[in-house]
């Protein structure tokens, strides 16, 4: 089970929903660009994508703000 969420990017919403059980792994990244450690995880989350995107896996980032 999951916690359903939506987002708005460039007047697009888009939902988790919209990824999770369509046949594939989802991986959820919370960051935010001031956030060094997340920043550092970047390249760690790239080179999961590359060995398992062929094997169904979706890397989604979500990027959090000061404000709500």
């Amino acid at each position: 089970m999951f916690k359903d969420f939506e987002v708005e990017y460039a007047g697009k919403v888009t939902c988790l929903s919209d990824y999770v059980g369509k046949g594939q792994y989802v991986l959820v990244d919370f960051w935010a660009s001031w956030c060094n450690p997340c920043r550092a995880e970047i390249p760690n989350l790239i080179a999961i994508y590359n060995k398992y995107r062929e094997k169904g896996l979706v890397v989604l980032g979500v990027a959090a703000w000061d404000q709500p």
